[in-house]
């Protein structure tokens, strides 16, 4: 095992100087592990302690206009406390993200801090990849653990799922392997027993998916060392639409760029090669530019080829991308995105608008605010019943519904419309 010698400056953050060998030293004041271990650990807890009281935290809850509950605030300290442990001892990480902006965020919080401590942007033992299920797969597990193993550490390796995991599947998997420690952080609404789970979810905490894992987890970074946070804080709520989005050039672009770069199967974009283009203004202008003429394109197209619902207090847009994608040869942007940007437009014309968009087993909704007086995706998962629906899964105004075979989608699509045109019909008689 590679002997790590640490430091703390406890004058300033959790800083720490790293050269080739992994070896760890900070002006005069250099710990070992084997000799230092409890030592490290209160340093921790009480820079982290300190921390959360100074003024600079209470400034950027303020800049979005954030108030959150103590408990919540103290599950978000203790997940720093475990996250800064395992980083200065070396232990190996694997940090996997949803494959949109908001996850990544989060993951550009964990990178720009484990750089900032270990002074270099190339380091060895952290991992970062997407992931583009609601749920954490036994395969995708089995990969990063072949990654945790090829390191040793005091400190067990650790495993941090980004804006996704609030799943039996991924409970399950963690559950059955105590070798490893696990954070979920996550703003799903979930329905399973969690008990023993480090899970931080917000919809679940304090009743806010506005508070979006990005946010979550570079506050949980902004905690263990002072980062420029706000512009990657804020696309991650502008690109889930949260509430507390503040709206401005930069953001929006980065915003746009992540999740084109995250979401682009026709080209392999790296974490770190997405890393790099944020943080050049002139490449993420220049791509930007060039997303924006693909999203009008495609949005224009599927608008003409969707069939429109007009209702009494809503209208219901839908796309079925099986028979578009076979008359149009496009690279960006995809089922998910596309129902999120044909709902930004279709809620220009039409104001309270439901936009539906289905590829073989997937279904994606999408609810726009005034729609979501009628109905939301609670509604839909608690009135929706269909034997070949196998999940569904998102926020109160955006979602997806898996099915069980291709087939089935179009059936699921027809008693999905047919259930909304209830609502309608039901809230109209009420108000009449």
């Amino acid at each position: 095992m590679t002997e790590l010698i640490l430091n703390i400056n406890t004058s300033n953050g959790l800083a720490l100087k790293v050269d080739e060998r992994l070896r760890y030293t900070y002006s005069n004041e250099i710990l070992t592990y084997n000799q230092d271990y409890i030592n490290i650990s209160s340093i921790i807890d009480n820079k982290i302690n300190k921390l959360v009281i100074s003024e600079r935290i209470g400034l950027l809850l303020r800049r979005f206009g954030i108030r959150l509950e103590n408990n919540f605030i103290n599950a978000l300290l203790d997940a720093s406390k475990l996250i800064a442990r395992k980083l200065l001892y070396g232990a190996p990480i694997v940090v996997r993200m949803h494959n949109d902006c908001d996850g990544f965020s989060g993951a550009f919080a964990i990178f720009k801090l484990a750089e900032k401590i270990f002074n270099t942007d190339k380091i060895r033992h952290i991992s970062f990849r997407a992931n583009s299920s609601i749920s954490y797969s036994l395969e995708s597990f089995n990969y990063d653990k072949s990654f945790l193993q090829l390191f040793r550490s005091i400190e067990k390796p650790l495993i941090i799922l980004i804006d996704f995991g609030s799943t039996k599947e991924t409970i399950d998997i963690i559950r059955g392997n105590t070798s490893i420690d696990f954070i979920i952080i996550d703003h799903h609404p979930y329905d399973i027993d969690i008990e023993g789970i480090r899970i931080i979810n917000s919809y679940t905490a304090i009743n806010d998916n506005s508070i979006t894992a990005g946010f979550m987890t570079a506050l949980i970074a902004y905690i263990i060392e002072e980062l420029d946070v706000y512009d990657i804080i804020n696309s991650s709520f502008i690109s889930d639409h949260s509430r507390y989005a503040l709206y401005n050039d930069h953001s929006e672009k980065l915003a746009y760029v992540i999740d084109y770069m995250m979401n682009n199967k026709s080209i392999d974009y790296s974490f770190y090669k997405i890393a790099d283009t944020i943080q050049s203004n002139e490449t993420t202008e220049s791509l930007y530019k060039d997303i924006i003429r693909k999203v009008n394109e495609v949005v224009t197209l599927a608008e003409k080829e969707g069939s429109l619902i007009q209702l009494r207090n809503l209208s219901i847009f839908i796309l079925d991308l099986n028979r578009f994608d076979s008359k149009h040869r496009y690279d960006y942007p995809k089922l998910g995105k596309l129902t999120s940007y044909l709902s930004i437009d279709l809620e220009k014309k039409y104001s309270s608008v439901l936009t539906i968009a289905y590829k073989r087993k997937s279904i994606s909704i999408r609810i726009s605010e005034s729609a979501g007086r009628v109905v939301d995706l609670r509604y839909i998962k608690d009135k929706l019943k269909h034997s070949d629906i196998v999940s569904i899964g998102g926020h109160m105004q955006a979602g997806s519904i898996i099915c069980r075979s291709d087939e089935a989608t179009e059936e699921v699509v027809d008693s999905l419309v047919d259930l909304i045109s209830q609502r309608d019909l039901s809230i109209s008689m009420y108000n009449s």
